[in-house]
């Protein structure tokens, strides 16, 4: 499930507090520990966040 530092980067996300780029360079880091269901429900929720504000 998900982490301590997964929820911080989803909440940082959330509050726009990276670019694009950045919140996907962190994302890659992460997701190397997370299986792939978790993958696509934090891939589907970012695309959700900055879709919104682009």
């Amino acid at each position: 499930m998900l982490n301590r530092e997964v929820r911080e980067w989803l909440e940082k996300v959330k509050c726009g507090s990276y670019s694009y780029d950045d919140a996907i360079r962190r994302f890659t880091e992460l997701a190397r520990f997370l299986t792939f269901d978790e993958i696509k429900l934090l891939k589907s929720k970012l695309e959700d966040s900055y879709s919104n504000k682009m």
